[in-house]
């Protein structure tokens, strides 16, 4: 069975799929980590509910606000300056490595809270799990169809 950090690096490293959760952070706000999270349960036949989302958020949710995003906006803010200075460059990379390493924490606080949940076993979880983020973020049924198909090989 492969764990959550490995899936992710494999779901996350299709071109589709990436697309799909950057437009869902940048558009609603969505954690790609909790998606990442949501189509591993699903992959596994795995579905959530409310308060089951509802935990997960809350377990990543101060790290997230306090380490991870910062990291994420630094990176982006610094995206120009590195194209155009190689030692911004290098500085730049040090922080996209650093929040790679936050956002690797945050999959494993979900993988570990993951056996505390009740989850249901159900042959749709991936559709559920999507559908219910997707609703909770505000994604058109179009954009949770959209993900679908890019995840639905995982």
């Amino acid at each position: 069975m492969t764990d959550l950090w490995s899936f992710a690096l494999s779901l996350y490293g299709r071109p589709a799929v990436a697309d799909h959760c950057l437009h869902w952070q940048d558009q609603y706000q969505a954690k790609v980590n909790l998606l990442l999270w949501l189509m591993w349960l699903g992959h596994r036949q795995l579905a959530v509910g409310e308060s089951e989302l509802q935990q997960a958020e809350t377990i990543i949710e101060k790290w997230n606000e306090q380490v991870t995003q910062p990291l994420r906006e630094l990176r982006r803010q610094l995206k120009q300056a590195a194209a155009d200075d190689s030692a911004v460059g290098v500085v730049r990379e040090q922080i996209k490595a650093a929040e790679l390493a936050a956002e690797r924490y945050e999959l494993q606080q979900l993988e570990l809270n993951t056996a505390n949940l009740v989850l249901q076993e159900s042959p749709t979880a991936l559709n559920r799990n999507l559908e219910l983020y997707g609703l909770r973020c505000g994604a058109s049924e179009t954009e949770v169809s959209a993900l679908l198909a890019a995840a639905a090989d995982g």
